[in-house]
């Protein structure tokens, strides 16, 4: 009987992975998107290097247009530029780094908007390789706002965005709020929007008729009480039309009536005294 004869057992030899064509395509990818990544990132050419700050045009309103005084830019250009700058930089790993890609926009605004009260918004964009381009709009005073014996200028939004002294910005009209019970902090809303409207209505209204108010004076939320020049007081009814209020204002003035007190024009019926 004859015996199957056994082959040989052959030891295969793996190849080296570096023979291996996979290994050093991988390698390849690897060291080209690590290039890339250090240049994005890293290298000096998306590293910002300026910050332009442009602000919107703006055209100085006159008094027909709520008595407003001549506006002028309340923002430092070069705080606003450090303050943007200290904020750029952001840590990769253990390294710093101020690329242009990795600017974080809604951070800075966050920053901008509460650091500088008198920007009402700011705009961002990037202007590659090394720019990045902001662009503010800058609240406007449309009145002073009196609270405990201080000073602030108001916008058209009712908000209050910086502190001033008394004799300062004196063609702007003066409004107080006593419906308010607040601590006040720049860049607040201190009247709602509407009850500027109303206000700044009245108060052109009023220099059409050659009336110039001192003070205008938010009693509650439908009284709003008007100190003249010539010391006399108006009372108007927010809830009223006040289209009608400063009619019945007109036709009084117009018969030559002198109040020396006041004129009431809260009711259906005009008081004065």
């Amino acid at each position: 009987m004859k015996k199957a004869l056994r082959k040989p057992y052959r030891i295969k030899r793996k190849k080296s992975i570096f023979h291996n064509r996979l290994f050093w395509l991988g390698v390849l990818i690897l060291v080209i998107a690590g290039t890339a990544f250090y240049y994005l990132f890293f290298s000096e050419t998306f590293q910002v290097k300026k910050i332009i700050i442009t602000g919107k045009d703006y055209n100085p309103p006159t008094a027909s247009s709520h008595s407003q005084s001549e506006w002028a830019p309340r923002v430092s250009m070069e705080e606003l530029e450090l303050l943007i700058d200290k904020n750029l930089e952001k840590k990769i790993s253990f390294f710093d780094t101020k690329n242009i890609f990795l600017v974080d926009f809604n951070q800075i605004n966050k920053i901008v908007l509460a650091n500088f009260p008198q920007i009402a918004k700011a705009s961002f964009g990037r202007q590659l390789p090394d720019k990045i381009k902001i662009e503010i709009e800058e609240r406007r005073p449309a009145a002073i706002f009196i609270y405990d014996k201080n000073y602030f200028l108001l916008d058209k939004e009712g908000i209050i965005f910086e502190k001033i002294n008394e004799e300062n910005e004196t063609e702007l009209l003066k409004i107080k709020n006593f419906t308010l019970n607040q601590d006040l902090k720049l860049g607040e809303r201190v009247i709602e929007k509407e009850k500027v409207d109303q206000i700044m209505k009245i108060n052109s209204g009023l220099i059409n008729l050659n009336l110039k108010i001192l003070e205008a004076s938010l009693m509650t939320e439908k009284r709003l009480n008007l100190k003249t020049e010539e010391g006399w007081e108006i009372y108007f009814n927010l809830e009223k039309d006040l289209d009608w209020s400063l009619t019945q204002l007109k036709l009084v003035l117009e018969e030559k009536i002198s109040p020396e007190r006041y004129i009431d024009l809260r009711f259906e019926k005009l008081y004065y005294k």
